[in-house]
This record gives C-alpha cells, sequence and structure tokens, in this order.
C-alpha cells in the first residue's frame, strides 16, 4: 500500500514539474489516468503535510470554477492573494516522448477516420433531404468538420516535432 501512496506522490510531483503550472485534484486525476479522485487529493494532502505541496484556493483555467490547486513550494512567490487574480504560469514547452507522439498520432488517425466516415454518411443524408435537411443533420455535420479541424490540426503539430 505505501508503494502505490509513493507512487501517485511522485507521479504528482513529476506532473506538476512537467506542466509547469498549478492543477486541481480533479484535473490532476485526468491527467494521471488515475479512476478516483479521492486518490488523488489523499497523495496531495500528504504532500502537502510533508511540505512538498502547497494547496490553495484558485480559478481553474481549464474548468472555470474556484478550486483548492497544487503548487510546487518553488511558486509560491507566484501565488495569488484571492483566488479570482489566480494567473496561470505560462506553460513550459511540452517534453513529449517519441513513442507517446507516434501512439498519439495513431489514435488521431483514427479518430480522423471514424469523423471523416461519420460526416461523409450525414453529408449523403444531408443530400436525400436537399433543402429540408433537418437541423440536428445539419449542426452535426458543422460540429464533424470542426473536430475534423481540431485533429487534423493536431496532427499537423504532432508531425512537425
Amino acid at each position: 500500500m505505501d508503494a502505490k501512496k509513493s507512487t501517485w506522490s511522485l507521479r504528482i510531483l513529476d506532473f506538476l514539474e512537467e506542466a509547469g503550472q498549478p492543477y486541481d485534484d480533479d484535473c490532476l486525476a485526468g491527467a494521471l489516468g488515475a479512476t478516483r479522485r479521492q486518490t488523488i487529493n489523499a497523495a496531495c494532502n500528504r504532500l502537502a503535510d510533508q511540505g512538498k505541496l502547497v494547496r490553495q484556493q484558485a480559478l481553474c483555467p481549464r474548468c472555470g470554477r474556484i478550486k483548492l490547486h497544487n503548487f510546487l513550494p518553488e511558486w509560491v512567490d507566484k501565488l495569488p492573494s484571492r483566488p479570482q487574480e489566480t494567473q496561470v504560469m505560462p506553460p513550459r514547452p511540452p517534453k513529449l516522448s517519441p513513442r507517446w507522439v507516434e501512439k498519439r498520432k495513431a489514435a488521431l488517425r483514427e479518430i480522423e477516420f471514424i469523423y471523416q466516415c461519420s460526416l461523409n454518411e450525414l453529408e449523403i443524408q444531408a443530400a436525400r433531404y436537399g433543402i429540408n435537411v433537418p437541423i440536428a443533420i445539419s449542426n452535426e455535420i458543422d460540429f464533424l468538420k470542426k473536430k475534423l479541424a481540431e485533429v487534423r490540426r493536431e496532427l499537423r503539430e504532432l508531425e512537425q516535432m
């Protein structure tokens, strides 16, 4: 049990160091693949008790809510006096492993294929309706075009790495 606790603690500290900005427990759990937010909360509380983390209310740039965030001690001088004044530190350029990049590109290619197939089917349906295309089909086509553009943008960025 202690090995698992220390593993989460090390993963949290490594992630925050790499991210270069504070994270709340919910966002940390998602980023680290924890199935229970409480696991991350308990590990962060232990790290705070050991002086390895500072926990303070801050505005989350990811969800827009004021939550308890985890700051590395060297960031203490950047802590806001009030949560509303929180400025997220500029992110460092990510250090992505080549293995991770290849896995992400493969996943994005699969997502791109699925989105494109769905878009093709919807465009066929829209053509059959002609001028009387249901709004749901029209909205879904717009949504898929937007998602395809996002996936293709991320793929281009990864190809340039």
